[in-house]
């Protein structure tokens, strides 16, 4: 269920402060980490709020984080579903 009086929090502020602050983790660390495509800018753009979460980011952030993928596909649902609802008001 989508809150509506306030916006979900963006999965990157719950990947900023509930994962890498924790471990100490810069966004161009976690992109070294997680390999294969992931840059600093890829990963920089989802801590602001610029790039949402993608299916493959979910397995990619689970994988790494020990979490289910749909742990952070709802945070992106959730959190878009509401700026829709709430930018056609």
């Amino acid at each position: 269920m989508v809150p509506s009086r306030r916006c979900p929090v963006h999965p990157g502020i719950v990947l900023q402060e509930e994962f890498l602050k924790p471990m100490n983790l810069t966004a161009r660390q976690f992109a070294e980490k997680l390999g294969g495509a992931w840059t600093e800018l890829h990963v920089t753009a989802i801590l602001k709020g610029k790039e949402g979460i993608s299916a493959e980011t979910a397995r990619d952030f689970a994988a790494f984080f020990d979490t289910p993928e749909a742990f952070w596909t709802r945070l992106d649902q959730q959190h878009y579903q509401w700026e829709k609802i709430h930018q056609e008001n």
